[in-house]
């Protein structure tokens, strides 16, 4: 079978761990070679004969708006998807819950002293949308729906009061989907982040996280390629 190859206007999946790479790569029919272009390492894979990108690009808010933008730029994708695992601010979706995006904040910005919210700094919107028919979509499907927070702080007992606090509507913590969110809202691309709940923040976090992540990695794939086939 010849390997695909990309063309503009496909959906693109960002990763930032190499187990949430592999994830996606798992449950696809096939997939080419990897490329790399700038911060970029992608793999063009095919599923249900879509054929879409996967990235892996590093963890934290710098590698995911680099690698947002170099993606927009030069593989122009109809949508940008963010994939991984995070950690539950909440009770509801438990470790192997799926949750998605309805709209996403930077726990780490704090430009109070300056007259923005927590969350926000000037001139920038206090929270950036998830895609409105991408976020039904999952909806119908019955994944957790909500805010998603990020930040470059891994959120466990040490600072879960803190961020509730702050942040009393987020459902969970990452590291990237607020980058993402930011940078496709610039560049006017589509934009959903899925994750898999790995860890619960307010407890043990760290050594949930390391023992499910690879697990609830493999979840939140098959569901975003689930979403990726109806984004198209």
């Amino acid at each position: 079978m010849p390997t695909p190859t990309h063309e503009p206007g496909q959906p693109i999946i960002l990763t930032a761990m190499q187990s949430e790479y592999d994830a996606v790569l798992a449950v696809a029919d096939s997939a080419q070679n990897e490329k790399r272009l700038g911060p970029l390492h992608f793999r063009v894979l095919e599923t249900g004969g879509l054929k879409i990108a996967v990235a892996r690009v590093g963890m934290g808010h710098v590698n995911a708006a680099l690698a947002t933008t170099a993606a927009i730029l030069t593989l122009e994708p109809s949508t940008v998807f963010s994939c991984g695992v995070a950690g539950a601010l909440i009770p509801g979706p438990g470790v192997g819950g799926v949750i998605v995006g309805s709209e996403y904040v930077n726990g780490g910005a704090d430009a109070r002293p300056l007259g923005s919210e927590r969350g926000g700094l000037p001139g920038e919107p206090l929270r950036y949308p998830g895609d409105p028919s991408l976020v039904e979509h999952a909806r119908a499907a019955k994944a957790t729906v909500g805010t998603m927070l990020s930040s470059d702080v891994f959120i466990d007992a040490e600072y879960i009061e803190g961020i509730r606090r702050a942040f009393p509507d987020a459902i969970s913590c990452d590291m990237e989907s607020s980058a993402v969110a930011q940078v496709c809202h610039k560049f006017g691309t589509r934009f959903l982040s899925v994750r898999g709940i790995s860890d619960n923040a307010a407890g043990t976090g760290a050594q949930e996280f390391l023992r499910e992540n690879v697990r609830v990695g493999h979840l939140a794939a098959q569901f975003t390629l689930m979403l990726a086939r109806l984004a198209g």
